[in-house]
């Protein structure tokens, strides 16, 4: 299964699988840890527009 990490409109990092939010993340530390935890099956979209957060 693949995730997608991209940077919301508040500043926080999306972790989402398609569409779909799954969670939020407050740092570009806690991603990198997430990262580590998710080998090859989380990746940075950093070129996406950005994406509300409805939280």
């Amino acid at each position: 299964m693949m995730f997608k990490a991209t940077q919301l409109s508040s500043g926080r990092w999306g972790i989402f699988n398609g569409s779909r939010l799954l969670a939020t993340v407050g740092s570009q530390q806690a991603l990198n840890l997430m990262k580590l935890q998710l080998p090859g099956e989380l990746i940075l979209v950093e070129d996406q527009q950005h994406v509300s957060d409805n939280r």
